[in-house]
């Protein structure tokens, strides 16, 4: 998501816990794909070592548009 970075410590694994909550909920993979992205996102919000806040991931999830992988508007020419 196009958003301003201000640290990129701790994306990674908030967007693992953001896919695992997901999923720990008998959630979909794409929705856990949503759920993921939006938290790994929110992390980059924050500055230092802090990872993502749960009002900022439910605000960001309503924007994540998940692709599958064999579309061709994703994959590159």
């Amino acid at each position: 998501l196009p958003v301003k970075v201000s640290s990129v410590v701790g994306a990674g694994d908030s967007f693992l816990g953001g896919m695992v909550t997901a999923i720990s909920r008998d959630s979909s993979l794409e929705e856990a794909l949503r759920y993921g992205t939006a938290a790994g996102t929110a992390a980059t919000f924050n500055t230092g070592t802090e990872l993502c806040h749960l009002d900022d991931t439910m605000r960001l999830v309503k924007h994540v548009v998940v692709h599958s992988c064999t579309e061709a508007s994703v994959l590159p020419a």
